[in-house]
């Protein structure tokens, strides 16, 4: 049965994040005065955003999310909001860091060049304080809908397409996944 969560959660986190990423690197490109023939889909930038949800982010959250429940049970406001909250504070600054590192690291590598390891740690350590108060706000209310409002079975659907709402801001907004 968990396997079959694991999976469930790791193909729908790829589809939606896969699809999330063609339509995000669409509009940076329009944002940035392009054309739709003059488009480029960056394969390694949607290979390596696939591989961080369905690799890592789809099945931790699936694990996350039913421990939370366990040890929190309920989906009235007060422990919704606490696990919602709670997993923002704890998860969203070390999975936020992991991301920015991993995406960096493999993309550079998928491009056959060397990742700088001081400029990923600088760039890091410079987004660290924004990332996680800007995540707090987010997933913190992204959590607690998806724990007040969401079945079980969908919760890692809802976060992953936060994610991707997520991911649009980081990307059109930051800049971040750019550089």
């Amino acid at each position: 049965m968990a396997s079959r969560r694991y999976l469930s959660s790791m193909a729908k986190g790829v589809g939606i994040m896969g699809t999330a990423d063609f339509l995000v690197q669409r509009a940076q490109h329009t944002r940035e005065g392009g054309t739709s023939a003059s488009f480029e889909y960056d394969k390694v930038r949607g290979a390596v955003l696939m591989m961080f949800v369905g690799g890592f982010s789809a099945p931790f959250y699936a694990e996350w999310y039913r421990v939370a429940d366990k040890v929190l049970p309920g989906k009235t406001l007060i422990p919704s909001l606490a696990k919602g909250v709670g997993t923002a504070i704890i998860t969203g600054l070390p999975v936020n860091m992991f991301f920015l590192s991993f995406t960096q690291i493999l993309t550079a590598l998928m491009k056959g060049t060397e990742p700088d390891l001081t400029a990923i740690t600088t760039t890091a350590s410079a987004k660290a304080p924004i990332l996680w108060r800007n995540g707090i706000m987010f997933w913190g209310v992204s959590g607690t809908i998806n724990f007040m409002a969401i079945p079980a079975h969908h919760r890692v659907t809802f976060m992953v397409l936060s994610g991707a709402v997520w991911m649009a801001y980081l990307s059109l907004f930051q800049g971040s996944l750019r550089r």
